[in-house]
């Protein structure tokens, strides 16, 4: 507070100095008159002119600040909602103080403005030859900040042979006189020259609005439904990271030639939590982990010739199921006869899309093994009324073994966010092998005992979150009836 007040006490001097320069300018030549009548004139001159330059230079800074803070900062920025270039600001000063250079010239030292100008002139003339580039480089940034292609705080693309061959990708930091700096998605600054923005294609992934949609094919081969595998790829990029539920993902058959079936997959993302990078990344993995464990493969050229039967090129989990349950880490040491009986054993269950696969607080005493689809968690938290998502589930992955092996309630409540295909062990399944595989109880118990104590943490964690979120809103709802009653709202 008292250095806010010191502030303040500073501008308010300042000011007052900038009114009594303003008076002075306008009496400038009666004073001067009096002062060449006295006898010390020459002495008194020189003085004079001295102080009357200090005092410009005080009320140029004291303008400058009212520009900067009340305009710039003020109005400017409140308007637009974003901080306002620094660019934009050199160029005000700069305009401002050569405003106050031809006012001293003129009326203090009693100059033609005709010959101000002039001199000016030449000077600026040998300056812009000498440094042409930088001049075109503040002029660019000038373009910029007028046509505003891109602002502070956008995700924007840069591809030009100037620049590499890499392609460019950041978050706009800074936009001042000469050049722009890009943050990258790895966390490294990029400082560009305002001038080459006007030769290159710029793509700004933040305008007209915050999200951007991109788009991937994949090309799959004629023998899979395509019914099935538009199903496979919609569960597939909903549980990428980074893409956004809405606007909702689009699975389309794009096209189809000798190679096989093009699906053209388009998904929403936000730039400011995720870079494109990072989203093609995940959409990528997440469609090959999909198409694995359905048995689906990509499309490729090839040209075999078999003289025996021709053996299968994909592995359709949901025909062979062994294969399905030794990709489960709870029976990575049963031995392929044990195997061959648990798959035996497997109960498929059809999903539909909002499907409630099984409700935490009921009894149970079996798992599932997702073959096809994605399935969210859901935990029912004293902190919150309403469920918490907190995960989502892939093929491949499992839920409920606690229940299987211990006969405790189901700890979550799990919800299938697309159609899909899981698969049922009942309790009656497993108990033959416990009794024939004496070592599988210790293996599956170890197994599950670090998944539960991950799950535990995790609880942890968003109860630890919520609880916060909590006591702020108590805080916020506590200063907000004091505000009312202060000020009998």
């Amino acid at each position: 507070m008292k250095r806010h007040n010191r502030s303040s006490s500073g501008f308010s001097i300042r000011l007052i100095i900038s009114i009594i320069l303003m008076l002075l300018t306008i009496y400038w030549a009666d004073v001067m008159t009096l002062i060449e009548m006295s006898p010390t004139s020459s002495l008194a001159s020189h003085t004079l002119r001295s102080i009357f330059v200090i005092l410009w230079l005080l009320m140029f800074s004291v303008v400058k600040q009212v520009i900067n803070q009340r305009w710039w900062d003020g109005v400017v920025a409140r308007r637009s909602g974003r901080p306002v270039p620094a660019l934009v600001k050199t160029i005000s000063s700069a305009l401002l103080l050569f405003i106050s250079a031809t006012i001293v010239f003129t009326t203090v030292f009693d100059r033609s403005l005709t010959g101000v100008l002039a001199v000016g002139g030449g000077v600026s003339l040998i300056i812009g030859i000498a440094l042409q580039n930088m001049i075109a480089d503040v002029f660019s940034g000038l373009a910029i900040n007028i046509d505003q292609p891109f602002r502070i705080g956008d995700f924007i693309h840069l591809n030009n042979r100037r620049l590499g061959d890499e392609e460019l990708i950041g978050r706009v930091v800074s936009i001042n006189w000469r050049t722009t700096r890009l943050e990258k998605t790895d966390g490294t600054l990029v400082v560009i020259p305002n001038n080459l923005f006007s030769m290159m294609v710029l793509t700004n992934f933040s305008m007209p609005q915050a999200e951007s949609r991109f788009e991937l094919s994949f090309c799959i081969d004629f023998a899979s439904d395509a019914e099935r595998v538009l199903k496979i790829l919609d569960a597939a990029v909903l549980s990428a990271p980074t893409v956004l539920a809405q606007p909702a993902p689009k699975v389309r058959v794009d096209r189809v030639d000798d190679k096989g079936v093009h699906y053209l997959i388009r998904y929403w993302i936000d730039p400011r939590t995720g870079s494109p990078l990072r989203a093609r990344h995940g959409v990528n993995t997440a469609v090959l982990r999909h198409l694995r464990f359905a048995g689906i493969s990509l499309a490729y050229e090839r040209n075999d010739i078999y003289f025996a039967p021709m053996p299968a090129r994909q592995i359709d989990y949901s025909q062979n199921l062994e294969a399905l349950v030794t990709r489960v880490s709870l029976f990575t040491s049963l031995p392929a006869e044990g195997v061959q009986a648990l798959s035996k054993s497997l109960k498929p269950h059809l999903l539909q899309a909002g499907e409630v696969v099984v409700k935490a607080g009921e009894a149970g005493d079996s798992m599932y093994i997702i073959a096809e689809g994605l399935l969210e968690v859901y935990l029912d938290l004293e902190a919150t009324s309403d469920n918490l998502r907190v995960a989502k589930m892939s093929p491949g992955e499992y839920f409920g073994e606690m229940s299987l092996i211990t006969g405790d309630p189901r700890s979550a409540t799990i919800v299938s966010a697309t159609e899909g295909l899981i698969y049922e062990i009942e309790k009656n399944a497993l108990e033959p092998l416990f009794k024939t595989y004496t070592a599988l109880p210790d293996s599956i118990a170890q197994t599950v005992s670090f998944r539960d104590l991950h799950r535990e943490n995790i609880v942890a964690e968003v109860e630890q979150k919520l609880a916060s979120e909590s006591s702020q809103q108590a805080a916020k709802e506590q200063l907000l009836q004091r505000m009312r009653r202060f000020f009998q709202l």
